[in-house]
C-alpha cells in the first residue's frame, strides 16, 4: 500500500537549542537575550551543589533573578499543582536542571501557568528532557501527562560526560526501542502478516 504525501503536518520543537561545552555558564545569557530575566528553578537532587558555580555567575552577569529554587524529592500531580499555583508572580521562566523527575516537574508546571520551560539535561538516559509530556504519579500510579514541548533545551556535554556511563547506555536502549516499536506500529497500521510495506521500507533505511 502507498501512503500519501502529507504536507500539513506541523512538527514542533524547541525555539532555544543550544549544545556543547560549557553551556551551563551561558544560560543567563541565554535568557536574558529572550528578555526572560526572572526565573523559576527546579533541581535534581544535588545537582545544585555540582553545577552552582557554573550557573549563578552568569546569571548574575546578564541580570536574571532566580525567584524560586527547589530541589524536586517528588512527582505528585496534586503536590505539583500546589506548588505551581504558589510560585512568584514576577516568574517569566521555568528552569528544570537534573534529571528525569526535575524535568517532569518543571515541564508540567511551566504547562499550567503558560511560561516558557528550558530544559537543561545532565545525562541523556532518554529523551524526555525534550518531549511534551511529564511522567508523573496520578491517584498513585506512575502516568504520561500532557504537557508542552520546551521552549528551549541547553544540553552542556561537559555536564552530560560527567553523568554515570549507565545513563548513556540507558539513552542508547531508549533509542533502539523507539525503532522497534516504530516496527511493531506500522505493521499494526497496516494490518498486514509479516513484514508491511512499511516496514520493508523502512529497513532500506536502517
Amino acid at each position: 500500500m502507498l501512503y500519501p504525501l502529507y504536507t500539513n503536518k506541523q512538527i514542533n520543537i524547541p525555539y532555544l537549542l543550544k549544545i556543547g561545552d560549557g553551556k551551563v555558564k551561558k544560560i543567563g545569557k541565554y535568557l536574558a537575550d529572550k528578555n526572560l530575566t526572572n526565573a523559576v528553578i527546579f533541581w535534581s537532587e544535588g545537582i545544585q551543589r555540582l553545577l552552582a558555580d557554573r550557573l549563578y555567575p552568569g546569571l548574575e552577569e546578564n541580570g536574571v533573578k532566580a525567584v524560586y529554587e527547589q530541589d524536586v524529592r517528588f512527582i505528585n500531580i496534586e503536590e505539583i499543582t500546589k506548588i505551581t499555583f504558589s510560585l512568584p508572580k514576577a516568574a517569566e521562566v521555568i528552569v528544570g536542571i537534573g534529571g528525569g523527575k526535575a524535568l517532569d516537574f518543571a515541564k508540567f508546571s511551566a504547562h499550567l501557568l503558560k511560561l516558557p520551560f528550558v530544559s537543561v539535561p545532565t545525562s541523556t538516559s532518554n529523551d524526555g528532557f525534550c518531549s511534551p509530556n511529564s511522567s508523573l504519579i496520578v491517584d498513585g500510579k506512575r502516568k504520561t501527562v500532557k504537557a508542552s514541548i520546551p521552549f528551549g533545551v541547553v544540553a552542556d556535554l561537559e555536564v552530560v560526560r560527567e553523568s554515570p556511563q549507565i545513563c548513556l547506555y540507558s539513552g542508547v536502549g531508549d533509542m533502539v526501542s523507539k525503532i522497534t516499536a516504530l516496527y511493531e506500529r506500522l505493521s499494526r497500521d497496516d494490518d498486514n502478516a509479516g513484514d508491511s510495506n512499511s516496514i520493508v521500507n523502512q529497513k532500506k533505511y536502517l
